[in-house]
């Protein structure tokens, strides 16, 4: 069954899903780990859970397929599927394929837990909001929508599962320590500086002073007071828990370089998350956003003359 029904696909289309996901298996597409569990509940439970893993990688697949000999311009991306009534019911987002590309990403290959993106990321946490609406569907009162969690929520979900990502060991409260430090003020001044992420001792990374006791992230003020100390390479260094000092990364032509996550406090109650000199998402006042693109001058030159032709180039 393909909902809704006045969509370009047929069920027709996806009549090999679990054949193609039984092959996966043969094939040994998705290792996992061999441990049998004790209790006979887990062992269904953790096989149930691969045979949606596959039958998801199964689906991709096929979607992959059908949008290449389309020649649809759309990337696809599906849900791990849920049993409803005997059904297992996957959820499907497709986007343009050239304005997703557009946006830098990261190396690596992309997952459902590890996304590339921060428009990935709001696909990821979309999808897990639409298996848990349909999972509450049969329990939930009618009067009230499943599917109701406010849009910039769900934005600042995908800027966690972001944060996860890049950072380099238990990032579950970088994203807010973040908020935390970019809402204060010290002295009156706005929080500007930089805070390199990567593990201690890193190759990469340069110490310039190193703390005798690291500062907890969750310590907000007194990372705070601690970026008054960065300035142009250097910045903060955090495992994404602590700070434990100050450095800067080497040079790019160095055998030791590698592209680290960086955090920029740009003013009061905003951030950007970059890496490799690219930024992956600004963050104003609680909201990630996607980075704006510079608009060329000639283009800029040219609009202007078609809405206000009498302008000249003097003003």
């Amino acid at each position: 069954m393909v909902e809704p029904v006045s969509l370009r696909y047929a069920p027709a289309d996806f009549a090999g899903i679990k054949s193609l996901a039984a092959s996966f298996e043969t094939a040994d597409l998705l290792p996992r780990d061999n441990v049998y569990h004790l209790h006979p509940q887990d062992h269904d439970r953790l096989e149930k859970q691969h045979w949606y893993e596959l039958v998801c990688k199964a689906t991709d697949l096929t979607l992959q397929q059908l949008v290449k000999k389309r020649g649809e311009n759309r990337r696809c991306f599906c849900s791990t599927p849920l049993n409803l009534n005997g059904y297992l019911v996957t959820v499907v987002v497709q986007l343009a394929a050239d304005t997703y590309n557009s946006y830098y990403t990261l190396p690596g290959k992309p997952g459902p837990n590890r996304p590339s993106s921060l428009p990935h990321a709001a696909v990821l946490e979309f999808l897990h909001e639409c298996t848990r609406a349909l999972r509450e569907a049969d329990t939930a009162d009618n009067e009230q929508p499943v599917l109701d969690r406010d849009y910039n929520e769900v934005l600042r979900g995908a800027g966690r599962r972001l944060m996860l990502r890049i950072s380099p060991g238990n990032a579950h409260g970088l994203y807010d320590a973040c908020l935390g430090v970019a809402a204060l003020r010290h002295e009156g001044d706005e929080g500007r500086g930089t805070m390199l992420l990567g593990r201690r001792q890193h190759p990469a990374l340069v110490p310039v002073l190193t703390l005798e006791t690291p500062v907890p992230l969750r310590d907000h003020r007194s990372i705070r007071k601690l970026l008054e100390l960065t300035e142009g390479p250097t910045g903060l260094v955090s495992d994404a828990a602590h700070v434990f000092g100050l450095g800067h990364m080497v040079d790019e032509s160095s055998p030791q370089y590698e592209p680290l996550a960086t955090v920029h406090f740009t003013n009061h109650y905003g951030w950007e998350l970059r890496h490799a000199g690219h930024t992956l998402m600004r963050v104003v006042s609680n909201t990630p956003r996607l980075p704006q693109g510079k608009v060329q001058a000639d283009n800029f030159a040219r609009v202007i003359k078609q809405v206000f032709p009498d302008t000249t180039p003097e003003g």
